[in-house]
C-alpha cells in the first residue's frame, strides 16, 4: 500500500482536527479586521473562514494523496446521477425520525447538563438565521465535512482497520471535532450512520443529502421554537416518522445490497 493511501490514520486524523481548529482561528482573525471592508456579516465572515479553512485542508490532503475532488465526491463504480436517483430518496426517508430523536436527546442531555453561558452564545450565532449562518449550517458545513471526515477520513480508514472499526472510529472523531457534548453525542452516532452510507456506496452524494437534510431542519426548528415543545411530539408523528424509517431503511438495504453485488 502507498503511504499516501494510508493517509491519515486515526492519530493523524485527530492531528488534522487540531489543525484545521487553529486554520479557522487564524483565518478568522485575519478575516476579522477586513469585515467591515468587505462588508461581511458575522454569520458570513463564519461562512467564508469555513470555506477557507476547510478548503486549504482538504486541498493540501488530495494533493498528497494524488487525488481528485471528483474522485474524493464519488469513487463508486456506479454513476453519480444515479446513485443520487436510488440511494437519496429511502435515506431522507430516515430524516424525521432521526430529527425528532435528535431533538429527544438534546432535550434530556441540556437537562442533564444545562448549556454554559459560552455555549449559548455559540449555537445562537450558528442559528442566528441571517443568511450567511443558513449558508454555513445548511450547505457548507454538510458538504466540507463529509469531504474530510468521510471522504479523507474515513476512506483511509476502510484501508487499515476493521469495517467497523474504521466506521465507529471516524464517527467519534468526527463527534470530538464538533468540541462540546450536545453535538459530540449527536454528530457521533450520526456518523456512524453517515459512514456506512459511504463505506456502501463510495459516494459523498448520499451522505450529504441526509447531512444537508437534518441541518435544514435543526434550523427550521430552532426558528419555530419547536425545540422548547418536544413532549408535542405525539404518537402520532411518532408512527408516521417510524414507518417513513423503516420503509426507508428496507429499501436502502436492499438496493446497496444489489449495488454490493455488481460492484
Amino acid at each position: 500500500m502507498l503511504q499516501s493511501e494510508s493517509f491519515p490514520n486515526i492519530s493523524q486524523a485527530v492531528f488534522i482536527v487540531l489543525i484545521n481548529v487553529v486554520l479557522q482561528y487564524l483565518v478568522g482573525a485575519a478575516l476579522y479586521d477586513l469585515r467591515k471592508p468587505l462588508g461581511l456579516n458575522e454569520g458570513e465572515l463564519d461562512s467564508l473562514t469555513m470555506v477557507i479553512a476547510y478548503g486549504l485542508m482538504i486541498a493540501t490532503i488530495l494533493h498528497y494523496q494524488q487525488r481528485t475532488h471528483k474522485e474524493l465526491l464519488h469513487s463508486s463504480t456506479s454513476s453519480m446521477q444515479a446513485t443520487f436517483i436510488v440511494v437519496v430518496p429511502p435515506i431522507l426517508l430516515t430524516v424525521p425520525l432521526t430529527y425528532m430523536l435528535d431533538w429527544v436527546l438534546i432535550d434530556f442531555l441540556e437537562h442533564l447538563l444545562p448549556v454554559s453561558v459560552w455555549e449559548e452564545r455559540a449555537f445562537a450565532r450558528m442559528m442566528s438565521g441571517s443568511i450567511g449562518a443558513i449558508i454555513a449550517v445548511c450547505v457548507l458545513a454538510p458538504l466540507l465535512e463529509e469531504m474530510l471526515f468521510r471522504g479523507i477520513m474515513l476512506r483511509s480508514f476502510l484501508t487499515q482497520y476493521p469495517r467497523w472499526q474504521a466506521i465507529s472510529m471516524s464517527a467519534l472523531i468526527f463527534g470530538i471535532a464538533h468540541f462540546n457534548i450536545y453535538q459530540f453525542v449527536l454528530a457521533a452516532w450520526l456518523g456512524v450512520f453517515l459512514g456506512w452510507i459511504y463505506e456502501r456506496t463510495r459516494s459523498l452524494i448520499p451522505g450529504i443529502a441526509l447531512h444537508a437534510a437534518i441541518n435544514i431542519l435543526v434550523v427550521m426548528a430552532t426558528h419555530a421554537d419547536e425545540q422548547k415543545h418536544v413532549n408535542t411530539f405525539d404518537g402520532v408523528y411518532w408512527s408516521v416518522a417510524v414507518f417513513l424509517a423503516l420503509l426507508g431503511a428496507m429499501v436502502l438495504r436492499r438496493v446497496l445490497k444489489k449495488s454490493q453485488t455488481h460492484s
